[in-house]
């Protein structure tokens, strides 16, 4: 079974943990975290990365060259901009952005 990858970007390290947890509690996903950007375009240019999760502490101007970068490579890519509805709502937001590319 291929999983589902998706990078959390953030520079929250606690809140990283959590979330990296919550991500990988769903079999059919495998979570990465990263803490800056330059982290970021590495881990994305190794790994087929499906959805790209930002923290909501990451800088805004850091965040748009990021979501620039990630289109132009993949634009088919899915990005929660800025992820901040607590861990809580994590996983709803996410099976919620995979069903509405689905159905376009």
């Amino acid at each position: 079974m291929t999983k589902i990858n998706i990078l959390y970007i953030s520079p929250n390290k606690y809140n990283s943990i959590e979330v990296l947890e919550l991500i990988n509690a769903n079999e059919s996903w495998y979570g990465f975290v990263v803490n800056n950007e330059e982290e970021a375009v590495l881990l994305f240019s190794e790994y087929n990365i499906s959805m790209i999760l930002f923290g909501c502490n990451v800088n805004k101007k850091k965040q748009n060259k990021l979501c620039h970068y990630f289109k132009e490579i993949n634009p088919t890519i899915i990005i929660l901009d800025p992820y901040g509805g607590g861990t809580g709502l994590l996983s709803h937001e996410i099976i919620s952005a995979f069903n509405k590319e689905e159905s376009i």
